[in-house]
């Protein structure tokens, strides 16, 4: 319950949007678009008022957003004014829409588009702000925590170079929620009071609010309950009209807070009231908490059957199956108390095969994620590509007019001043030579470097082959006694070691070591890997390997270390085995293969100072 309601509860704005929307908070919205309609607006308050109407409507209504946004793009499209911020907020509130109406991928590169545009237009302010927004995507779509603190860290330290206070806070409300989602719940306090520290003097923001109530589910997790019942106490202080739903399952949890520090007491408020918020609440997320609340404080005072029954409320009520996880465990643990062991032991087989399924598909999800991305850094490629292009055209358009202007300036001069076209037409014709060599240099360069991304590009397209082909199964193992269903648990366990753990940078590293580390069966480990990769132990750990030793090679940061030292930190005890299992792979030595990469950014860069 606790990292449920922090999930959500963390995506309140730095910058004040509301949880709920109130039928004040409507029929404002409605205002401002007849504003639209019957009111005579200068282009700029149009541009201005679609792009705050598409901000509202984003998370109430995506397909309207995108239409009244869309109003206003065009708009701002005919408009002759830059409106320099304004394009790049229309950015920015586009890629919202796109990830509100599943479009994940595409509204995540728009993000960074953002960014980059208000990076390059000094716009730091909302350069941080798109930041934290990246933040927030790693977060809650490819629950990369280390690139959450990556970019909410970067995002402090814009926002302290403007002095922004409310974003610094932002940027430690965001470090606090990534330490709790990790069950750090110290470090958690600590940014969370950070953030606390900086709002204690700024008023018209609803972020104080949320830094209480997650500071309090982070001394929750310590069980520090008289810590958590104050902080829950002081947000309930900060409240307002647009997060009441929210205020319901803290006054919950305060409850809950007493039962655990006071004992069933009679006095004050019973907790069967709590039921009472149940009735006009339309959020389905938190009835969900309300019902766990009283569930947990069923089970707390040993009443089994009342905590199983709102434990099935709850089950019924959440749609997202990680949030079912908790919610199963503790309908199997209230189920043992019961003595339905039976039943219990069917939870249990639920809760393992909805973790194995959801570590499965946050897999797929991730691999779904970065080729996307690898397809539009293709096409990023392919832009580069013709702008060089067109760059080469307009310099040879450039040569011949200055060759044309030279020419008629000559001829009119001709017959008044011989002797200074004369010298007038050497110092030309030096310049020219000095064109004509700059040109062919590039054409030659180009050239070069075509050859070059051909040869790459060659590479990475038999790579990708030999890894497709690696995935066919090998006939030795087809009569083997594992099912489809273990290898894929196999399978799974085996690619977070790799991808996540990455086990191959382990010297010693054995086969059995692994099996021990994994905690399955050395011969299954074995047969796994020859059967799903056609490999065997060394040969598998070893490609992991190379591939790691590619890209410290390919850092300009390491071009201080030596071939062994690289070959040491990639995982290989002698250089000799990296020498040749590097060259079996990439085809290459790997001295040549740095030679080569820093060469062709030498020429990369040497065309963009030309």
């Amino acid at each position: 319950m606790r990292n449920k309601f922090l999930i959500f509860i963390s995506l309140f704005s730095i910058y004040n949007l509301g949880f709920s929307q109130p039928q004040e908070y409507m029929n404002m919205l409605l205002e401002t678009e007849n504003r639209l309609k019957t009111e005579e607006l200068s282009i700029e308050e149009k541009i201005d008022l679609y792009l705050q109407l598409s901000i509202e409507y984003s998370d109430i209504s995506p397909i309207k957003a995108d239409s009244l946004l869309n109003l206003g793009q065009t708009l701002l499209d005919n408009s002759e004014v830059p409106f320099i911020t304004s394009r790049g907020k229309y950015i920015t509130i586009k890629a919202h829409i796109l990830i509100s109406l599943g479009e994940h991928e595409i509204g995540f590169i728009e993000l960074n588009k953002a960014a980059d545009y208000f990076k390059s237009v000094h716009d730091t302010i909302n350069w941080g702000v798109c930041i934290i927004d990246i933040s927030n995507y790693y977060d809650q779509y490819l629950n990369s925590t280390t690139k959450v603190f990556e970019y909410a860290e970067r995002s402090i330290e814009l926002f302290k170079a403007v002095r922004d206070t409310v974003g610094i806070a932002g940027g430690y409300s965001i470090l606090g929620t990534c330490n709790m989602k990790i069950r750090d719940y110290e470090h958690a306090i600590e940014q969370f009071t950070r953030a606390i520290d900086i709002l204690e003097h700024v008023e018209g923001y609803g972020l104080p609010f949320v830094c209480y109530a997650n500071r309090g589910l982070a001394y929750e997790g310590l069980e520090d309950y008289h810590n958590a019942k104050a902080d829950h106490e002081k947000a309930l202080e900060l409240r307002s009209d647009n997060c009441l739903d929210e205020c319901n399952v803290l006054e919950a949890k305060i409850i809950y807070y007493n039962l655990i520090l006071n004992g069933k007491a009679k006095e004050g408020k019973s907790i069967e009231n709590v039921t009472t918020f149940l009735t006009d609440l339309q959020n389905p997320f938190f009835k969900a908490q309300i019902l766990e609340v009283l569930g947990d404080y069923y089970s707390e005072t040993r009443e089994w059957i009342k905590a199983d029954a709102y434990y099935q409320q709850t089950l019924d009520v959440i749609e997202s199956p990680e949030n079912k996880l908790e919610i199963l465990k503790k309908c199997a643990l209230i189920n043992e108390r019961l003595t339905h062991f039976d039943l219990a032991s069917e939870y249990y087989s639920t809760v393992v095969k909805l973790e194995d399924s959801l570590k499965f598909q946050n897999y797929k999800d991730q691999i779904t994620h970065w080729q996307a991305l690898y397809r539009e850094e293709e096409k990023l490629e392919r832009i580069k590509e013709l702008q060089y292009q067109n760059t080469l055209k307009n310099l040879t358009i450039t040569y011949q007019n200055r060759l044309s202007i030279v020419l008629y300036l000559g001829l009119f001069i001709l017959g008044i001043f011989s002797i200074i076209l004369f010298r007038q037409k050497k110092k030309i014709n030096e310049k020219n030579k000095i064109l004509l060599y700059k040109h062919i240099k590039l054409e030659t360069d180009w050239q070069d470097v075509q050859k070059r991304y051909k040869s790459l590009k060659h590479k990475i397209d038999e790579l990708n082959n030999t890894f497709k082909n690696e995935h066919i199964q090998n006939e030795k193992y087809d009569q083997s006694g594992l099912s489809p269903e273990q290898i894929k648990q196999f399978l799974s366990i085996l690619m977070y070691a790799i991808t996540e753990e990455k086990v191959y940078l382990d010297l010693e590293i054995t086969l059995s070591k692994l099996a021990e580390k994994l905690g399955v069966n050395r011969s299954y480990l074995s047969q796994v890997i020859n059967t799903e990769f056609g490999k065997n132990f060394n040969q598998f750990i070893n490609h992991y390997r190379v591939l790691e030793a590619c890209e410290n090679l390919r850092a300009p940061s390491n071009i201080k270390y030596t071939i062994d030292f690289i070959a040491q930190k990639s995982g290989f005890k002698s250089i000799s085995s990296f020498n040749t299992a590097f060259k079996k792979q990439v085809g290459v030595t790997p001295s040549y293969y740095r030679k080569e990469y820093s060469g062709i950014e030498k020429n990369t860069s040497q065309l963009n100072v030309i």
